[in-house]
């Protein structure tokens, strides 16, 4: 890498100074994340109905917990959602932020008499744009009629990734507490404010309590789902139970059941969210949301000539229709996030940049949408190669396979494209079009919409006046002398199509679109690149 700088090679993809779904995060005693205290680890197969909510403000993220109450409605906490811009639901994952099905929402209810102040009525629901498929690891829970007795005792068991002691870490695996409920007369002696839309549970001696990061799950029992974690004074401290919605106050079960099946779009005013949130910090309770002070899924990152994400500069705004072989890749590390490109090769396979896989735990891809961070549909992927001779010095046989967890659907905005094949030449001056959501001007910002560019080829003779011997067998160059029209930061991973199919990766360049310095792509049609690839994947 300290080469590429050196020769300042612009890598075409976006690091972000934020970690996604971090849980290294900024503690406060009034709004920090929670784990179960006291629990034990337990697996999502016995929880299927457990939810993880990644939620988008404004001002940054935060974590929340929310159950499957049918195959397109979550159920969670009202205060989980002030502010909410958009949330990433996972299911069917023991994970918070790595495996399991991810899918993004806009579509998001308060109940509107949810009280900030007292936490009365702290319900809210969340609409998925596609139906979860159900599976051993994926299912709703059962809610409870409408004035069903919670009798002292209930034991309630409360699963979640909050902190497992106050102001601690957060849980990396799911965890579950088991804790008898209290009366509500013994609880106001705790929490003066408690009303009849609140349960109560938890141990005297203490020890045992959801914590921060768990707001919105479920306490759950004998297989229905009876309260939703939504505040406390400190984590299991004696004398304090954890405090829960009671799904079965008819002024909650009411509001769950007239509106789990409204399609109708739902928004908070700004400036009731902003206040709404104002007073939340403020607050006295201790609430069960973790709050990160890193962006995620964000494209306003510290741009970098040496090593940053591009975009199509020079181009126009495209239509997935037109390309629906794109999609946009949000590559998770240990170290923080960035996006790529890529593109659908088959149902089980994306082609992309083998630099873009460097460090990568887990990849999300979205398939099918004109926007990196909305619509269409996300897969995630723990299954993923580079190629064996990637050198990561020169850049050579720069070309990486991911492999989602599950088939990519095809329609009118998903569908494969077709290889070049092996040993193909491409003549100068062919034709390319580029596609992707990289930067639109070097050391800009990121593109909100898919971008496309028609640039020429040339020969690698040509092309190695600019980039000497850094140029091999498998890379092809593109782009025109007087510049302007390139990819950039961004773009990496992203296909490079021509009359004979998809015949380039977006690999690296210097700058963005200036004089002299085309793109540089990896060459699919290369003996040594289209033969690894149709190992990996029969295409």
């Amino acid at each position: 890498m300290k080469v590429l700088l050196e020769a300042l090679f612009s890598i075409y993809f976006i690091l972000f100074i934020g970690d996604v779904s971090c849980k290294k995060h900024a503690q406060s005693n009034k709004t920090i994340d929670g784990k179960i205290v006291g629990g034990s680890e337990v697996s999502i197969k016995d929880y299927p109905y457990q939810a993880h909510l990644l939620i988008e403000t404004d001002k940054g993220y935060y974590g929340c917990g929310g159950s499957i109450i049918s195959n397109n409605y979550i159920l969670t906490a009202a205060h989980c959602l002030p502010n909410a811009k958009k949330v990433y639901v996972r299911v069917g994952s023991d994970y918070a932020d790595i495996g399991g099905e991810v899918i993004q929402s806009t579509d998001l209810k308060t109940h509107p008499k949810y009280n900030y102040k007292t936490s009365d009525f702290d319900v809210g629901l969340i609409r998925l744009p596609s139906n979860i498929v159900y599976d051993d690891t994926k299912r709703a829970i059962k809610l409870p009629a409408k004035g069903t007795d919670i009798p002292s005792g209930t034991r309630l068991t409360v699963s979640g990734w909050g902190a497992t002691s106050e102001n601690g870490d957060s849980s990396d695996v799911l965890l579950a507490v088991t804790v008898p409920t209290l009366t509500n007369a013994r609880c106001r002696l705790s929490y003066r404010s408690l009303t009849g839309n609140m349960v109560c549970a938890g141990v005297p001696q203490g020890g045992k309590d959801s914590c921060q990061g768990d707001s919105g799950g479920p306490a759950v029992a004998s297989s229905t789902q009876l309260g939703i974690v939504s505040f406390g004074v400190g984590c299991a401290r004696p004398g304090f139970p954890g405090v829960y919605a009671r799904v079965a106050s008819p002024g909650i079960r009411d509001w769950i059941k007239d509106n789990s099946g409204d399609v109708t779009r739902f928004l908070l005013s700004e400036v009731s969210k902003v206040k709404a949130m104002q007073n939340f910090i403020s607050h006295r309770f201790l609430i069960f949301g973790l709050f990160l002070t890193k962006d995620v899924f964000c494209k306003k990152s510290e741009a970098r000539t040496e090593a940053s994400v591009e975009k199509i500069v020079g181009g126009y705004v495209s239509d997935i229709k037109d390309v629906p072989y794109q999609v946009s890749l949000l590559i998770e590390t240990d170290n923080g996030s960035f996006e790529c490109g890529g593109s659908i090769i088959s149902p089980k396979y994306v082609l992309t940049a083998a630099h873009c896989l460097s460090g990568a735990k887990t990849v999300y891809i979205r398939v099918g949408s004109n926007h990196t961070d909305r619509d269409g549909r996300v897969y995630t992927s723990t299954k993923f190669w580079q190629h064996p001779n990637y050198n990561n010095r020169t850049i050579d046989n720069d070309v990486g396979i991911v492999s989602p967890s599950r088939s990519i659907q095809y329609n009118a905005n998903v569908k494969a494209i077709k290889l070049a094949s092996s040993g193909r030449n491409i003549p100068a001056r062919t034709e390319v079009l580029v596609t992707g959501w990289g930067l639109t001007s070097e050391n800009g910002e990121g593109s909100d919409r898919l971008m496309a560019i028609r640039v020429p080829t040339l020969s690698n003779e040509d092309c190695r006046k600019s980039y000497n011997n850094y140029i091999t067998e498998n890379m092809i160059c593109a782009g025109v002398p007087e510049g302007g029209k390139s990819t950039c930061q961004g773009d990496s991973g992203g296909p490079a199509q021509s009359k004979f199919g998809q015949v380039g990766i977006v690999s690296f360049g210097i700058g963005c679109a200036r004089p002299g310095y085309p793109g540089v792509y990896a060459r699919v049609t290369s003996p040594n690149i289209r033969n690894w690839i149709k190992t990996i994947t029969g295409v």
